[in-house]
């Protein structure tokens, strides 16, 4: 695997329900993404018990309704749940709208500090150093592809980014047909 990549699966319902489905979805994945934003709402598991679950590092994402997740709580909130899971043990890393990113703490030794933003709208501020940045955007068809297409190749576009990368993601079915899946 080339240096600085890893495979990622995301553990969200409907595929994961319980902490113990993490071991059936982890495959030959490097981390497992816990999308707490679809997570913590199914019960009474804590992300601590999410986290021990886990047969891989952990990569902590809470997302916010505004950038396409179900997380409807305050930045603060955000940055507090954030903030104090990043110190558990099997973490490797935790994704940061630009919002919240201000309001956490410095990460551990070791976990990965990354700021993303998922819109094609919002630009995506310099990462702070220590952190990189991440756009993900929704290809819902070939308009956003071509769109996607132009932005990566332009700097003043924001997804020209030295020291970051985007992501593409949506219908996998439409990504395979482009070659992008």
């Amino acid at each position: 695997m080339p240096r600085g990549r890893r495979h990622v699966v995301v553990a969200a319902p409907p595929a994961v329900r319980a902490p113990a489905d993490l071991a059936v979805i982890a495959g030959p994945a490097d981390w497992i993404e816990l999308r707490l934003d679809l997570l913590l709402p199914l019960g009474t598991t804590s992300v601590a018990q999410w986290v021990a679950a886990s047969p891989r590092p952990v990569l902590l994402t809470l997302r916010s309704k505004a950038e396409g997740g179900a997380f409807e709580g305050s930045f603060d909130e955000a940055a507090r749940v954030l903030g104090d899971a990043m110190h558990l043990p099997g973490v490797a890393a935790v994704d940061l709208e630009p919002d919240v990113e201000s309001l956490v703490e410095p990460c551990p030794d070791g976990v990965l500090r990354i700021v993303s933003t998922h819109t094609f709208e919002r630009y995506l501020l310099p990462a702070p150093a220590g952190a990189i940045r991440k756009r993900a955007v929704p290809l819902a068809g070939q308009a956003d592809l071509g769109r996607l297409n132009r932005l990566v190749q332009a700097p003043e576009g924001g997804f020209y980014m030295p020291g970051g990368f985007s992501v593409p993601y949506g219908n996998l079915a439409y990504l395979r047909a482009i070659g992008r899946g």
